[in-house]
């Protein structure tokens, strides 16, 4: 009777075992970045569980089961366990959840008066002094800067005897130095221009659309960019975007609260 027993034992664990098996995968998002501490929901059980630091996830489920994938400013995902969710590692892709765009309303009941509405409609003045001011900052940081030395007097030294010559060659050199170092930064100002174009080139424009800038805005946000990370220093080189993009998020926050937004 015991040995029946014991066999009916074996034969449940195998099926149980059987059963419930475990999965593996990894949680992206569209540009192929890791989503670390990503929230699984099990709908047939109702256990949570969280994604490692690298998005990896290992998982017990049976097939059937219903997973929910939830992270802060993403979409929610619900994936369904299948037979070849076993045999091969799971590759889940979440996609970020569009900004809603304020809706504007125009309180102003138009006259018919053309100039008195176009003053209306006219930016407020803090805006525009919010504009000037980033414009100001864009081309101070994107002008050349001056060697102080170049405009600074300096008395007439007495002559001394046998100095004459190392005047002269100390001359020449400061000359020198100016000249090259004045070219140095033309060509940093034409280099910054150039990958500024190409970065243009390689970001979704309509993305920024969507987010309510326009042209002019986005010119702005990438020299801001660029000026705020050393974005043409460090990638000027090599136009890596998935090295890039991260730095261009965090501005794109710190540009559309902080100097963007009208106050």
């Amino acid at each position: 009777m015991k040995w029946k027993f014991l066999v009916f034992i074996s034969l449940l664990m195998g099926f149980l075992l059987k059963a419930q098996q475990v999965i593996m995968g990894v949680v992206e998002s569209e540009n192929q970045y890791r989503l670390a501490h990503t929230q699984i929901l099990n709908l047939r059980t109702n256990k949570v569980f969280t994604t490692d630091e690298n998005g990896v996830f290992l998982l017990s489920v049976k097939n059937g089961d219903k997973l929910r994938f939830i992270r802060k400013k993403y979409e929610r995902f619900t994936y369904s366990v299948n037979a070849s969710s076993f045999k091969h590692a799971v590759k889940i892709e979440l996609k970020r959840l569009p900004k809603e765009i304020e809706e504007v309303r125009i309180k102003y009941k138009f006259s018919g008066n053309l100039t008195k509405d176009l003053s209306y409609l006219n930016e407020k003045k803090k805006y525009q002094n919010l504009r000037r001011e980033l414009n100001d900052y864009i081309a101070h940081s994107s002008a050349p800067e001056k060697d102080p030395r170049a405009f600074n007097p300096h008395p007439l030294p007495r002559y001394q005897s046998g100095a004459v010559g190392v005047d002269v060659v100390q001359a020449i050199g400061g000359i020198v130095y100016l000249l090259s170092k004045k070219k140095k930064h033309r060509l940093n100002y034409a280099t910054k221009k150039v990958f500024l174009r190409q970065l243009r080139s390689k970001i979704n424009i309509e993305y920024y659309h969507a987010l309510g800038m326009d042209d002019y805005d986005i010119d702005r946000f990438l020299a801001f960019a660029e000026q705020r990370f050393g974005l043409e220093k460090n990638f000027g080189q090599k136009m890596d975007m998935e090295s890039i993009q991260p730095f261009l998020d965090e501005a794109l926050l710190y540009f559309n609260f902080n100097i963007k937004s009208p106050p």
